[in-house]
């Protein structure tokens, strides 16, 4: 979490996270985006705290566009999931079965 909220007040998320959904873009195509990154993101964050940093962001840039921000924060929140099976540290449930992996 201190790497994560050393994140949020640097602003490099939300600065990344706006160029990479673009100012006029489809749907699609800042799905496609924002899925990509929030799963490369959450194989080395905690899914819980990427997945807060990047709500707000996600409301605020689908509501200016007119888009409905529930079509947007569902597949965040897989992306963010599925990203975070790819390492140990990605999600708690993996640490606990690599921990129980090491003991036997």
């Amino acid at each position: 979490f201190i790497v994560v909220q050393a994140v949020d007040k640097s602003r490099i998320l939300d600065r990344a996270a706006r160029k990479m959904l673009g100012q006029k873009s489809s749907e699609r195509g800042a799905m496609t985006r924002l899925c990509s990154m929030t799963f490369i993101l959450s194989s080395v964050f905690n899914n819980t705290p990427l997945v807060v940093l990047m709500m707000p962001i996600v409301r605020d840039w689908a509501r200016q566009r007119g888009m409905a921000p529930s079509k947007f924060l569902i597949p965040l929140s897989y992306a963010s999931i599925m990203g975070g099976l790819m390492t140990t540290i990605g999600t708690s449930t993996n640490l606990v079965v690599n921990g129980l992996l090491e003991a036997q």
